[in-house]
């Protein structure tokens, strides 16, 4: 038997992303205007051959969700979640555990089990998982999509050495990086959370030596462009009052090591390290936290690295140029909705650390 919805749906219509356009001049406006009409297509004939060889998807920003009457699987959304009460113990977990409280108990644990709202669904799936006889049906989430999980044998100081032990990279071999690995770590971070289950992260890995020549080129000319403004007094003074002592001090730090490498010509492999795999993980612009979507992404792929014996650092000045112009995002074949929001440099690293390295205090209040 499957209970029904206790309450009428309401006809609500959810997109993810969404809010106003916040980007800024003609430049922008018309690479949201190219995306519109199809700008994404040439991304994907762009990153096609690459993302066939490793069979993963280049581009994971075209999903949106669909109408509370619409669903993918043609069932209305009060038809989308069935609760078998056959298998139900009416133990509450599911009631626990979703976060849109589409289940209900009665009177708590051992009560009655009543479906409410279901249009709010996010798909997160913590139902299905959650729930110890496996009564709960989702019909856009398949039970036999779930991976059964083993637990897990790591202890906390296992943790914590691992954890510590983990340093940026920027020394690596040679030595490719086979592509099944690189799955795997595109896998780890497709499973990383997102506000909302948004899902709309995408995942571009660059092998091609020439293309992350083009890019470096492109990052190391908009950050001078930006940098040389604190070559003189008026530019180090409006720094100061825009960003704060300490911020602008490491800035000038930045442009005073820049200007070191131009004059001695040091910039090859300066933003990548010579890396031999660059992954870059773009989200959608209008979206409120596509940062901290992006971020969670690149630490589990950072962490999974780790323990295959992969060294891995963050590209930090791809991801400043990005923010200051579009020519990245347009090299990168990135559809003008999106940007870079994270971007890890992957290889094998030439040598091991033995040692955590010191760090300074921090204020940490308790209340």
């Amino acid at each position: 038997m499957r209970l029904p919805c206790t309450e009428p749906p309401i006809p609500v219509s959810l997109k993810t992303g969404g809010g106003r356009n916040e980007h800024k001049g003609e430049a922008q406006s018309e690479r949201m205007r190219r995306a519109e009409r199809g700008g994404s297509a040439g991304f994907a004939r762009r990153g096609a051959a690459e993302a066939q060889q490793l069979n993963i998807s280049m581009f994971h920003g075209t999903h949106e969700w669909q109408p509370w009457d619409k669903c993918q699987s043609g069932t209305k959304r009060g038809d989308m979640i069935q609760i078998d009460t056959t298998k139900c113990t009416k133990c509450g977990w599911c009631a626990d555990e979703c976060p849109a409280r589409i289940f209900v108990t009665s009177s708590g644990p051992g009560g009655n089990l009543e479906l409410r709202h279901v249009e709010h669904c996010t798909r997160c799936g913590h139902c299905v998982a959650i729930c110890p006889k496996d009564a709960i049906i989702h019909e856009e989430l398949p039970a036999g999509d779930f991976e059964i999980l083993s637990g897990t044998a790591i202890t906390p100081e296992a943790m914590r050495i691992f954890l510590l032990s983990r340093r940026s990279v920027r020394a690596f071999k040679e030595k490719p990086v086979p592509d099944e690995l690189i799955k795997q770590l595109i896998e780890v971070g497709t499973h990383a959370g997102t506000a909302s289950n948004a899902q709309t992260e995408g995942f571009l890995v660059i092998r091609d030596r020439n293309l992350l020549a083009d890019v470096e080129n492109l990052v190391i000319e908009t950050l001078w462009n930006k940098m040389k403004l604190l070559g003189n007094t008026v530019g180090r003074k409006l720094a100061r009052i825009k960003y704060g002592a300490e911020l602008s001090q490491q800035a000038i730090q930045y442009y005073e090591r820049f200007k070191t490498m131009r004059a001695g010509g040091e910039f090859e492999e300066g933003v990548f390290r010579g890396a031999p795999s660059v992954i870059v993980i773009h989200g959608q612009r209008s979206n409120r936290n596509v940062h901290e979507n992006c971020a969670i992404a690149a630490r589990n792929i950072e962490m999974l690295a780790q323990s295959m014996g992969l060294g891995t650092c963050w590209a930090g000045f791809l991801l400043v140029a990005a923010g200051l112009t579009d020519k990245i995002a347009d090299r990168l074949g990135i559809p003008g909705n999106r940007n870079v929001y994270s971007a890890l440099m992957l290889g094998y690293p030439k040598r091991q650390y033995k040692k955590s390295i010191p760090r300074r205090q921090r204020e940490v209040r308790w209340t």
